[in-house]
């Protein structure tokens, strides 16, 4: 982690911002004195309303395509918020200030508010630079290494309690022991990490052709193949790495899988030691951490600001006047989220776009063991829950975001020359659209001609046995599909 990263992550979760929300109350009071007093006062309340807004929202409109910008905006945010408090305050109890108590009593304000975070500065030069002569002085220290069978033991212990006893502290310390294993994963990629007596470094992990890899997009419709009239689909009981590495051993290396990302929060629960989600196991057994996370890999920022800005997702919303302008029309709401997301998290997958990361590296197997031999794959991830409740409620408008987004995933992996593909069957909502709806919908855009020639494996991760309903129910779609005047190219095959 950079320094300015350090100080970034400080920032956040840093109790001193509350004192200086406090100094900031003189605010409120220099615009509750005006409201009540003379004309002149009218520019005091002014000043004190927009530094109330400059503070509030500072990381809102700021794009965070800078880490070092913001620790100097928040630095002089500080010194106004004492300025204004100063005039606040003495315009509450008298007159407006004469410039030199003004000055004064200014000084006497800003002088805490901004040694506070100097010293958050301070703190993270510190611990930056005691962390750099720590790892010049001995390389080896750094290393993770792991038990996974002592963890593995504490884990289902903690897991058998938790069923017995019901305890929600239980629920918690399981969620800390998963939490854990992520935080030595984002670790290894910059420490290395130890198997045996067998040493895993940075470089063998390939994380900067990850990086510079990595493809933040709304991908174009692909240009005619030739005619293929089969689709060999199969399905699996594994989950999405296991079955990765069957179609690798299987077909060879040129394998992409499916990410189901959350389309604004990085690695979904991950950093809370969320469970069963297809994103959090793969930030806690590959490097893909490594290249969606903003904290560890900066670069990720100005490639999503640039695919929003192409894809038109980052503009204002407008009226029916533009329509015919080569405008979209946005919903307030929508924008609205996605608007701050972006600028408080940095991070946001275009609602029409995916995100591809190649060389992703299989850095532990199912029972969180660090392993010495490493897969490699590709993956993409596709934010599927960037959705308003309105067009959830309305049946047409999500099927057609869902095709949307199946199109977009196929025709980034076609565009990148993967043949084989590992898949989730995502979309359903319980109670409104069941997986054999959702899968027809699936079926519909992978037997159109646009993929004609494209894959030779298509692999479905079900992660439950032959027997399961969602098994059943998503193998009937694929089977079943018709369409007028088309015909079903899908063949489900043993893999």
């Amino acid at each position: 982690m950079s320094f300015f990263e350090k100080v970034e992550s400080l920032e956040a979760n840093d109790t001193l911002l509350i004192t200086e929300k406090f100094i900031g109350g003189g605010s409120v009071a220099g615009f509750v004195a005006a409201a009540f007093s003379n004309l002149p006062h009218i520019a005091v309340a002014a000043a004190a309303v927009a530094n109330l807004i400059l503070s509030k929202y500072v990381c809102y409109w700021i794009p965070p395509t800078c880490v070092e910008a913001k620790v100097v905006i928040h630095t002089v945010v500080s010194g106004l918020i004492a300025a204004v408090s100063a005039i606040g305050i003495m315009t509450l109890f008298g007159s407006p200030p004469s410039l030199p108590i003004f000055l004064a009593v200014t000084t006497l304000l800003a002088i805490p508010s901004i040694s506070f975070h100097l010293i958050k500065v301070g703190v993270a030069y510190y611990q930056h630079a005691k962390e750099e002569a720590q790892i010049e002085a001995d390389p080896n220290r750094n290393v993770i290494k792991f038990n996974a069978q002592e963890w593995g033991d504490k884990f289902q212990k903690i897991n058998q309690r938790l069923i017995d006893e019901k305890s929600f502290s239980l629920l918690e310390e399981r969620n800390s022991a998963l939490a854990d294993i992520y935080d030595k994963t984002a670790a290894s990629l910059h420490r290395g990490y130890q198997v045996g007596d067998k040493k895993i470094s940075p470089e063998d992990l390939n994380i900067d052709s990850m990086r510079d890899g990595l493809v933040v997009s709304v991908p174009k419709k692909l240009s005619k193949r030739g005619i293929n009239n089969k689709r060999c689909v199969s399905l699996l009981p594994f989950d999405t790495l296991e079955a990765a590495k069957i179609l690798v051993d299987k077909e060879g290396d040129n394998a992409v899988v499916l990410n189901e990302a959350h389309a604004y929060l990085p690695g979904g629960c991950v950093v809370r030691g969320g469970v069963g989600g297809i994103e959090e196991e793969l930030f806690r057994r590959t490097t893909l951490c490594g290249a969606l996370m903003p904290s560890l890999n900066r670069s990720i920022k100005q490639k999503m600001v640039q695919a929003l800005k192409d894809s038109g997702e980052l503009m204002e919303p407008h009226d029916d006047s533009d329509k015919g302008k080569g405008k979209e029309k946005v919903d307030q709401e929508s924008w609205d989220k996605r608007r701050r997301c972006f600028n408080c998290m940095g991070y946001l997958i275009p609602k029409k776009g995916c995100i591809y990361t190649p060389h992703v590296q299989v850095i532990r197997n199912k029972e969180y063991a660090f392993q010495e031999e490493r897969l490699e794959i590709a993956v993409i991830s596709a934010g599927v829950d960037a959705l308003t409740k309105d067009e959830v409620n309305d049946r047409e408008m999500y099927k057609n975001f869902l095709e949307l987004k199946w199109r977009g995933i196929l025709r980034m992996a076609a565009g990148k020359k993967h043949k084989n593909l590992v898949l989730s069957c995502f979309g359903s909502i319980e109670g409104k659209y069941d997986l054999s709806e959702v899968g027809s919908w699936f079926a519909g855009v992978l037997n159109h001609e646009e993929f004609d020639n494209c894959f030779d494996k298509i692999v479905f991760a079900m992660g439950v046995p032959k027997e399961d309903k969602k098994w059943t129910a998503w193998e009937k779609a694929l089977k079943q599909w018709k369409d007028e005047g088309e015909k079903n190219k899908i063949e489900i095959m043993d893999l």
